[in-house]
Protein backbone atom coordinates (compact mmCIF):
# COMPACT_ATOMS: atom_id res chain seq x y z
CA UNK A 1 0.00 0.00 0.00
CA UNK A 2 2.99 1.95 0.46
CA UNK A 3 3.42 2.17 -3.73
CA UNK A 4 -0.06 3.32 -3.52
CA UNK A 5 0.03 6.46 -0.94
CA UNK A 6 3.43 7.41 -2.71
CA UNK A 7 1.88 7.46 -5.81
CA UNK A 8 -1.13 10.06 -5.40
CA UNK A 9 1.99 12.72 -4.66
CA UNK A 10 3.31 11.56 -8.93
CA UNK A 11 2.66 14.59 -10.77
CA UNK A 12 -0.58 13.89 -12.93
CA UNK A 13 1.53 14.67 -16.18
CA UNK A 14 2.78 11.15 -16.10
CA UNK A 15 3.16 8.55 -18.87
CA UNK A 16 0.34 6.27 -18.84
CA UNK A 17 1.91 4.03 -21.77
CA UNK A 18 2.03 0.35 -20.76
CA UNK A 19 5.79 -1.22 -20.11
CA UNK A 20 6.61 -4.98 -19.88
CA UNK A 21 7.33 -5.53 -16.29
CA UNK A 22 9.22 -9.29 -16.00
CA UNK A 23 8.12 -11.19 -13.14
CA UNK A 24 10.35 -12.29 -10.07
CA UNK A 25 11.20 -15.12 -9.01
CA UNK A 26 11.54 -16.09 -4.96
CA UNK A 27 14.56 -18.25 -4.62
CA UNK A 28 12.55 -20.43 -1.69
CA UNK A 29 9.71 -20.70 -4.47
CA UNK A 30 9.60 -21.41 -7.93
CA UNK A 31 6.26 -19.00 -8.18
CA UNK A 32 6.98 -15.79 -9.90
CA UNK A 33 5.82 -12.60 -8.10
CA UNK A 34 5.48 -9.73 -9.54
CA UNK A 35 6.42 -6.72 -7.50
CA UNK A 36 4.09 -4.07 -7.38
CA UNK A 37 5.78 -0.74 -9.42
CA UNK A 38 4.63 2.90 -9.21
CA UNK A 39 3.23 2.45 -12.71
CA UNK A 40 0.91 0.20 -11.18
CA UNK A 41 -0.03 2.66 -8.43
CA UNK A 42 -0.87 4.83 -11.26
CA UNK A 43 -2.79 2.49 -13.29
CA UNK A 44 -5.01 1.72 -10.64
CA UNK A 45 -5.56 5.44 -10.06
CA UNK A 46 -5.90 6.36 -13.30
CA UNK A 47 -9.43 3.21 -12.90
CA UNK A 48 -10.74 4.51 -10.21
CA UNK A 49 -10.66 8.51 -11.88
CA UNK A 50 -11.78 6.92 -14.71
CA UNK A 51 -14.95 5.09 -12.89
CA UNK A 52 -15.90 8.24 -10.67
CA UNK A 53 -16.17 10.93 -13.75
CA UNK A 54 -19.15 11.33 -12.32
CA UNK A 55 -18.63 11.26 -8.52
CA UNK A 56 -15.56 13.32 -8.23
CA UNK A 57 -15.84 13.57 -4.77
CA UNK A 58 -15.17 9.98 -4.22
CA UNK A 59 -12.04 10.21 -6.14
CA UNK A 60 -10.34 13.20 -4.25
CA UNK A 61 -11.47 11.41 -0.69
CA UNK A 62 -9.68 8.20 -1.90
CA UNK A 63 -6.69 10.59 -2.80
CA UNK A 64 -7.09 12.26 0.45
CA UNK A 65 -7.32 9.07 2.33
CA UNK A 66 -3.93 7.62 0.57
CA UNK A 67 -2.42 10.98 1.57
CA UNK A 68 -3.44 10.83 4.98
CA UNK A 69 -1.87 7.25 5.07
CA UNK A 70 1.74 8.52 3.45
CA UNK A 71 2.17 11.11 6.53
CA UNK A 72 1.10 8.35 9.57
CA UNK A 73 -2.25 10.33 9.96
CA UNK A 74 -4.09 7.15 9.91
CA UNK A 75 -3.18 3.01 9.63
CA UNK A 76 -4.06 0.71 7.21
CA UNK A 77 -6.87 -0.52 9.27
CA UNK A 78 -8.19 2.72 8.90
CA UNK A 79 -7.55 3.41 5.17
CA UNK A 80 -9.54 -0.01 4.41
CA UNK A 81 -12.28 1.17 6.32
CA UNK A 82 -12.50 4.14 4.05
CA UNK A 83 -12.26 2.37 0.88
CA UNK A 84 -14.63 -0.10 1.78
CA UNK A 85 -17.20 2.70 2.13
CA UNK A 86 -15.72 4.70 -0.63
CA UNK A 87 -15.59 1.84 -2.94
CA UNK A 88 -19.28 -0.06 -1.93
CA UNK A 89 -20.92 -1.44 -5.12
CA UNK A 90 -17.43 -1.56 -7.08
CA UNK A 91 -16.27 -4.98 -6.38
CA UNK A 92 -13.66 -4.69 -8.97
CA UNK A 93 -11.89 -1.90 -7.57
CA UNK A 94 -11.84 -3.88 -4.29
CA UNK A 95 -10.70 -7.07 -5.69
CA UNK A 96 -7.83 -4.78 -7.53
CA UNK A 97 -7.55 -2.49 -4.53
CA UNK A 98 -6.03 -6.06 -2.45
CA UNK A 99 -2.94 -6.23 -4.03
CA UNK A 100 -1.55 -3.08 -2.45
CA UNK A 101 -2.06 -4.30 0.70
CA UNK A 102 0.60 -5.73 2.68
CA UNK A 103 0.12 -9.86 2.69
CA UNK A 104 -2.43 -11.61 4.79
CA UNK A 105 -4.85 -8.55 4.30
CA UNK A 106 -7.57 -8.25 2.49
CA UNK A 107 -10.42 -5.45 2.28
CA UNK A 108 -12.67 -8.36 0.53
Amino acid sequence: MVVLAQTCHVPAQISTKPRSIKPQTSMRTSVKVHKLTTEDAMNYILTIKNKFLRHPEKFHAFIHTMIDFSRGRINTHTVIERVKILFDGYPDLLLAFNKFLPRGINAI
